[in-house]
């Protein structure tokens, strides 16, 4: 959803308009950032090797579409919603979507509080954030929500950085991921896997705890 944005943590600090996603776009799909984000290994490694046909994911905190795109073009058999906060950014997606074609591609507006998922729609079988776990206040609230969401055998995959990168948020903000795993575990989901391969984040998968 966000490199550094502001970093105001009541989510109160964000883009109204479309010429300021404009420019938030510009930020969060810089050329540079491919190098150290490795968007192409994070979407195989969150998709696993099992069959995308039907499968859906939400991105939560999708901002303007830097995964959300992604996913869609590698989920050709399988839906893909840009979730977020800010009505700009999502009709920002809803614009790239439709200028590449990508019909499984959906957005939905998330709230402070929640993600805000109506009992109508169908479940997620993957629910991913990336660069967005800091910035949510009421975490175990929060995550409790997204659990309900949540299949039975959906994956949480929560990618922020490390207290040691000198990217993203100031130290201050920045949350280890030992606070990240009990956090998710207060809010009903235990860790099921971890990956290294990111220079400055850590890449951590959950599973609803029984």
């Amino acid at each position: 959803m966000r490199n550094d944005r502001d970093h105001d943590h009541s989510f109160s600090t964000m883009p109204n308009s479309f010429e300021e996603a404009a420019r938030w776009s510009a930020r969060f799909e810089a050329p540079e950032r491919d190098a150290w984000q490795l968007p192409e290994l994070v979407v195989a490694t969150t998709l696993g090797a099992a069959s995308h046909d039907g499968l859906i994911l939400v991105d939560l905190g999708a901002g303007t579409g830097y995964f959300a795109i992604r996913f869609a073009k590698a989920l050709p058999a399988g839906t893909v919603v840009a979730a977020d906060i800010e009505s700009s950014l999502l009709q920002w997606t809803d614009r790239r979507a439709a200028q590449e074609g990508l019909t499984n591609l959906v957005t939905h507006q998330s709230t402070i509080l929640g993600p805000a998922w109506p009992d109508s729609k169908p479940k997620a079988d993957i629910v991913s954030l990336c660069n967005t776990y800091h910035h949510i206040g009421t975490r175990p609230a929060w995550f409790s929500a997204v659990r309900e969401m949540a299949k039975p055998d959906a994956r949480l995959v929560i990618i922020d950085f490390t207290p040691a990168s000198t990217r993203g948020p100031p130290p201050n903000h920045k949350l280890p991921a030992e606070t990240v795993i009990s956090e998710l575990h207060e809010a009903g989901w235990r860790l099921d896997a971890s990956h290294d391969f990111l220079p400055d984040q850590y890449f951590l998968v959950f599973r609803k705890a029984p």
